[in-house]
């Protein structure tokens, strides 16, 4: 299975976030807490462990959920192109 279709099962098939979208050239997605374990482990098997080596990445922790940058962590470890598996027009 491809990345691409990886992240799209991520995102989409398993319901790991509550919302996800486009904030300007960012791709956000909200993982409720009781969801983020499942997410991460599916993430890391996407991307690999290593990318959150040197320091990781920063989140916005909030009440209920966590927010992720998602384009940041598949730039350091994939090839995936999030605007065609998730067209800015379209979310």
């Amino acid at each position: 299975m491809s990345d691409d279709l990886k992240v799209y099962k991520l995102i989409k098939e398993n319901d790991y976030a509550s919302e996800y979208g486009w904030q300007g050239k960012n791709f956000f997605v909200w993982i409720p807490f009781y969801m983020l374990d499942d997410f991460m482990k599916e993430l890391i098997e996407i991307v690999g462990v290593d990318c959150f080596a040197d320091g990781g990445f920063d989140v916005n922790l909030q009440d209920k959920q966590i927010c992720i940058e998602l384009k940041e962590i598949l730039e350091w470890g994939t090839a995936v192109d999030l605007e065609e598996i998730f067209p800015k027009e379209e979310y």
